[in-house]
């Protein structure tokens, strides 16, 4: 009976010390996990050492992208410079000094001032992002590469979310994507009818345009809509831009 006993206490003490924190796994299972996740770091050896880093998201904010991650290295207690490409050009350098508490949870010889978040110019529409920390060289030692935190991709149209309705009165809202713009131009596809002599109706297409003021900063914008009967597609550009486009 002792013996059962034993063995019963023995098995419910290591089902509870086998047991994971599932929001632990969650977190650190997703694409860019957080610092805390890495293992943690080794103690600082002689020579140069290589940058160690994160790319944890891209933003496009209206001819720029916001980048955010985090970089440092074992060579430089400072703050550590990291550059951003757009497709393989250079667009920009950011410095990782901001306040990141995590970061030094696991990597405990540096401080939490590690982080970077900033804003390079960058076009609209499909392009890649790819940032690089930038190594630093002690005296004296073989100089390591840079190090690629990583690449990811963002597709900004200047104008999206394109859309006619009625509520009163007819309206157009789209997406403004943009900031600078001039004005947009509306565009609306609609046919026009007339009846032939013995009765066959005939479908003619046409085009109406007018302009709408522009728009602070971005957002969404509605504005009254004048489309003409018999509508089938509109368009919303900003001259210069890009444009984007609905079909009824």
């Amino acid at each position: 009976m002792r013996r059962m006993m034993t063995m019963a206490v023995m098995a419910m003490f290591s089902s509870i010390a086998l047991a994971a924190p599932a929001e632990a796994a969650s977190i650190c299972s997703q694409p860019d996990p957080p610092p805390s996740c890495e293992a943690p770091d080794p103690d600082p050896v002689e020579g140069d050492s290589t940058p160690r880093g994160g790319f944890e998201s891209v933003t496009f904010t209206g001819n720029g992208v916001r980048v955010v991650g985090w970089a440092f290295d074992f060579d430089e207690p400072g703050a550590l410079q990291v550059h951003v490409y757009v497709d393989g050009t250079f667009k920009g350098a950011l410095s990782a000094g901001v306040y990141r508490p995590d970061i030094t949870r696991t990597h405990s010889y540096v401080g939490p001032n590690h982080g970077y978040d900033g804003v390079v110019p960058a076009p609209h529409g499909a392009h890649t992002v790819c940032v690089y920390a930038i190594n630093v060289v002690p005296p004296n030692t073989s100089p390591l590469p840079n190090r690629e935190l990583g690449c990811k991709p963002y597709d900004a149209p200047a104008i999206s979310n394109v859309q006619s309705y009625y509520s009163g009165q007819w309206l157009l809202a789209f997406d403004d994507n943009v900031l600078g713009e001039t004005g947009f131009q509306v565009t609306w596809q609609y046919y026009t009818w007339y009846t032939l002599p013995g009765g066959t109706r005939v479908a003619t297409p046409r085009t109406y345009t007018y302009t709408v003021p522009a728009h602070e900063g971005m957002g969404r914008v509605t504005v009254a809509d004048t489309r003409p009967a018999n509508s089938y597609r509109v368009t919303v550009s900003a001259p210069g831009f890009g444009s984007g486009s609905s079909d009824l």
